[in-house]
């Protein structure tokens, strides 16, 4: 059995900021410059993956914005 997603998740972001930072993941990146984290049998977006971690299902059309306004940024807050 692999790793806890949360354990692969979190490796790859850069908590370096502080809680209410910019929190970088330095991992794969899409075309756009989000990154991208393997679940299941398919990739997903890791700042939205991130905030599945801390708050839970994502309702039904919500979207994940970035305070920072930077794509790779997987700051949950």
């Amino acid at each position: 059995m692999g790793r806890p997603l949360a354990e692969r998740l979190w490796e790859k972001v850069d908590r370096s900021a502080g809680p209410n930072g910019c929190w970088p993941w330095t991992g794969n990146r899409n075309a756009q410059g989000y990154g991208r984290v393997h679940v299941g049998h398919k990739d997903r977006p890791a700042h939205v993956v991130a905030w599945e971690l801390a708050n839970g299902p994502m309702p039904a059309g919500l979207w994940v914005l970035h305070h920072c306004d930077n794509p790779p940024c997987c700051n949950p807050v």
